[in-house]
């Protein structure tokens, strides 16, 4: 029949290609085991000595495009600082989390940056969604940048520029971002309760009034 025949070339092509997968295995391990594995956090080389302890992993963090930021900072001494800010209008990301938040703070305003055409449709009119083209456009009037990732991502370049912008900040105690904030920085254990988002955004709006 059609699928003994099918089933008999699928047996066939598994044959062929085991020696070949099983070198390639091979010589792939030998060039990890002696490679210097460059990470770009603590909690990524962490996440790699786990798979393997014995191999050799450091750690540089990604670079700011400093002379820009600096840019933005005296910017920012003029400018006014009115939005809470998330970038990456995704769930992994957050995007829900922020919903919801600006339904439950009507009188703050809320932008959401995206660096797709997506056209996204608020659940409130305090959130306004924005194609992503520079980081000016992010930090210039921000007030707060938001960071609910609910997902442990490897780093937050967002965090570290929030960082030398010195802009206060909230993000999930997950994944490589907590290095990446400020000391000053709020972190949301609970990262995926709403209500944890919502009392420590509400503590920040109070100590920024």
């Amino acid at each position: 029949s059609k699928n003994i025949i099918t089933n008999f070339f699928k047996f066939f092509y598994y044959l062929l290609n085991t020696p070949f997968f099983l070198i390639w295995k091979n010589d792939f391990k030998k060039i990890i085991m002696e490679a210097n594995i460059v990470c770009n956090s603590n909690f990524i080389k962490s996440e790699i000595l786990k798979l393997s302890p014995s191999l050799e992993a450091t750690v540089e963090y990604p670079l700011l495009d400093i002379p820009h930021l600096e840019e933005i900072k005296n910017f920012r001494k003029k400018s006014q600082k009115k939005y809470i800010t998330l970038v990456g209008a995704t769930a992994v990301k957050g995007h829900d989390i922020v919903q919801s938040l600006a339904s439950k703070f009507p009188f703050e305003t809320f932008q959401v940056f995206d660096d797709r055409n997506i056209v996204k449709e608020p659940v409130a009119k305090n959130i306004k969604y924005i194609y992503f083209k520079g980081i000016k456009e992010i930090y210039q009037n921000s007030k707060i940048v938001i960071i609910p990732s609910q997902w442990p991502e490897a780093y937050s370049r967002v965090a570290a520029e929030a960082k030398f912008l010195d802009i206060p900040t909230i993000a999930s105690l997950t994944g490589g971002i907590p290095e990446a904030c400020s000391e000053k920085a709020i972190l949301v254990e609970d990262f995926t309760n709403l209500a944890d988002w919502e009392n420590k955004l509400n503590r920040l709006l109070e100590k920024l009034a």
